[in-house]
């Protein structure tokens, strides 16, 4: 996994260029869900310690269909990828889709607290 993320890490010719806004969050959106996929793949099981709403499911799925339809049109195997990793974020791990850390505009970013 650590060669992956070394394979994405940014170049040195990267850090010296003006900054892109939409290729810092590109790779850094890319780099999380590989890493999420990872987990995912690694896993024997996956235990739902709770049970899912359908119709918030359903609605979640709806939406990033939604998006995806938008941003990513076309590309079926993206979009299951995403469907796939946001699933597993949002109902199953508790984790944002977002990686930690990310500065959004205006300088908020994701933080962690208490593990959460």
């Amino acid at each position: 996994m650590e060669d992956v993320l070394q394979r994405n890490a940014p170049s040195e010719q990267e850090r010296q260029q003006p900054f892109d806004r939409s290729k810092y969050i590109s790779r850094l959106v890319a780099n999380y869900n590989q890493k999420t996929f990872l987990e995912i793949t690694s896993r024997e099981c996956i235990d739902v310690i709770e049970q899912v709403d359908v119709d918030i499911f359903n609605e979640f799925t709806r939406r990033i269909d939604k998006y995806l339809d938008k941003h990513a049109s076309g590309q079926d195997d993206l979009k299951r990828y995403i469907q796939i990793v946001s699933a597993y974020l949002t109902f199953i791990a508790w984790k944002p889709f977002h990686p930690p850390g990310m500065i959004f505009a205006g300088g908020h970013k994701i933080v962690g607290k208490d593990n959460k």
